[in-house]
C-alpha cells in the first residue's frame, strides 16, 4: 500500500504541479542546464522525454526505497 501511495502521489505531481499529461513518461529524464558561473550542470526541472537508461532508473529507484526505509523492488514490478 505504501508503494502504491508514493506512485498515486508521483502522478499527480507530474500532472498538477508539473502540467504532465497522461502521453507523457511516468519516469521523466532531468533536464540539464549548464551554469557558466559554476561551471556545472544543473539539474532540476523535469523533460518530457523518457529516461533512456535502464541503469539510471533502477539506481533512482533503489536510492528512493533504501531512503524510504521499504524493500527494493525494480521498476518493472510496476506494471
Amino acid at each position: 500500500e505504501d508503494i502504491q501511495q508514493i506512485v498515486i502521489e508521483w502522478v499527480r505531481i507530474l500532472k498538477e504541479d508539473k502540467g504532465f499529461s497522461l502521453n507523457d513518461p511516468l519516469f521523466p529524464a532531468l533536464l540539464g542546464e549548464y551554469d557558466a558561473k559554476t561551471s556545472s550542470f544543473k539539474r532540476e526541472q523535469l523533460s518530457k522525454e523518457h529516461i533512456t537508461s535502464t541503469t539510471t532508473v533502477r539506481s533512482i529507484f533503489k536510492a528512493a526505497f533504501e531512503a524510504a526505509g521499504i524493500e527494493y523492488f525494480n521498476p518493472h514490478s510496476l506494471r
